[in-house]
């Protein structure tokens, strides 16, 4: 289907193409200046389509591309030792987040309060 697409968009690239061109001979034998002719709205619509239709052959030819394939990743291991260590050094990494200082209230704790609680809770755990 993605070639049918390409064809009829060369084919409208070619018939606008050879549409801009006459226009702008057809404007230049008339006598108009350069800067009127970048300011004609024909002309300007007729380099906007070229555009779009290039912009839409550049995304076919993307999509035309064949894919890479991905990367394979690592098997992952279930049971044994291996999974074992692993499933404790990840629990052991998130359980060695510092404590949160209680807090009594109306009283600000001061920095030596935290440590100490911190130490508290590692000597109990």
């Amino acid at each position: 289907m993605l070639p049918k697409k390409i064809k009829s968009k060369q084919n409208q690239l070619a018939r606008i193409q050879i549409e801009r061109d006459a226009r702008k001979k057809r404007l230049l034998e008339q006598g108009v200046s350069e800067d009127r002719l970048k300011k004609d709205s024909t002309l300007r619509h007729l380099h906007a389509e070229i555009r779009k239709i290039n912009r839409d052959l550049a995304a076919y030819a993307e999509k035309m591309k064949p894919k890479e394939a991905p990367a394979e990743k690592p098997a992952k291991v279930k049971g044994g030792k291996e999974g074992k260590a692993a499933a404790k050094a990840a629990a052991k990494a998130k359980a060695e987040k510092p404590p949160k200082p209680k807090k009594v209230k109306g009283e600000k704790i001061k920095p030596e309060q935290v440590e100490e609680q911190a130490e508290e809770k590692t000597a109990e755990g």
